[in-house]
């Protein structure tokens, strides 16, 4: 984005869409009938000051780090895992400005037909049986271009019992290069017709609800405040009371401090956040493993063994 003296600013734009249930008319919904919203949204300052050039590649910026970062090898698995923090700086004057409202009033989620299904573009007059998929919409302003997009996907999962979360992400990363060359500013872009080869990489990420309802407590303070909670660890990581997946049965059905039994956790919050991602690191091992698995055997190389 330009500023009003000619610099080039980078900012990133988060948002969440909303499918909108039931029947909505043709001009108001995409290929599939579907009907999407822009929800939740905020505005994001990318860092612009570099320390280094690894921590730049081509023209994405990295990410902005938190206040603290730890990483994890597992060397017995072969899987590393991080418990971080991540610190944003929302970009002031998006609701002074026309520009922001109206860019997000033109984004569209479309379903057009996969270029690079191999049952290939259908003869005329035929239907078009190959598979669809999701593609962001948008609209390029003088001032005010898209660089960069990534599609998010999440498939959630909440813990029986307790508040904490396990989200599966689909990550697709989309350079907007060619497509911005075809379509001058002010007209909507559509990705229906064009051959992508966009990077696919998947997450993983272990949550808890009441850690985000407590941080996000701080998006009003300013630099140096802390809000109305303890931040000991002691005190920030509450025990569930609802075992994992190596304690008894009767503890992974609710909480077992509500019936006077022992806490699972002895009332180390800490010490179950630390186990619960042990058991997801452990479960994705043993899926990447069987995907390998299968893989290979579909591939006609049987089992490898080694001598001694």
């Amino acid at each position: 984005m330009y500023d009003d003296k000619g610099q080039t600013n980078d900012i990133r734009l988060e948002v969440k869409f909303e499918l909108v249930p039931g029947d909505h008319p043709k001009d108001m919904t995409n290929e599939a009938g579907e009907l999407w919203r822009v929800g939740t949204r905020r505005w994001l300052h990318v860092r612009s000051t570099l320390t280094s050039d690894r921590e730049k590649t081509g023209d994405v910026f990295a990410r902005r780090k938190g206040p603290f970062e730890i990483k994890t090898f597992d060397l017995e698995r072969d899987i590393a895992w991080q418990v971080e923090l991540s610190a944003y700086q929302l970009y002031k004057d998006t609701d002074i400005y026309p520009i922001f409202a109206e860019f997000c009033r033109k984004l569209r989620v479309e379903e057009i037909p996969d270029e690079t299904d191999p049952l290939g573009a259908p003869a005329e007059g035929e239907p078009d049986r190959r598979r669809t998929v999701k593609r962001i919409s948008y609209v390029n302003f003088p001032g005010m271009s898209v660089e960069t997009i990534i599609m998010k996907t999440k498939y959630r999962y909440w813990i029986h019992g307790t508040s904490y979360l396990f989200e599966l992400t689909r990550y697709e990363h989309f350079d907007t290069d060619h497509v911005n060359h075809l379509y001058p500013d002010g007209i909507a872009i559509t990705w229906k017709g064009l051959r992508t080869n966009h990077d696919i990489r998947w997450g993983a990420t272990l949550t808890n609800a009441e850690w985000l309802n407590i941080l996000s407590k701080q998006q009003g303070l300013g630099i140096g405040c802390v809000g109305g909670w303890d931040p000991e660890i002691d005190g920030f990581f509450k025990s569930s009371g609802v075992g994992g997946f190596d304690h008894p049965a009767y503890t992974r059905d609710r909480s077992v401090l509500a019936h006077g039994r022992p806490d699972p956790w002895g009332g180390d919050g800490f010490r179950e956040m630390h186990h619960r991602i042990g058991e997801f690191a452990r479960m994705i091992a043993r899926i990447r493993d069987d995907v390998l698995t299968r893989e290979l055997e579909e591939m006609g190389v049987g089992p490898f063994e080694f001598d001694e």
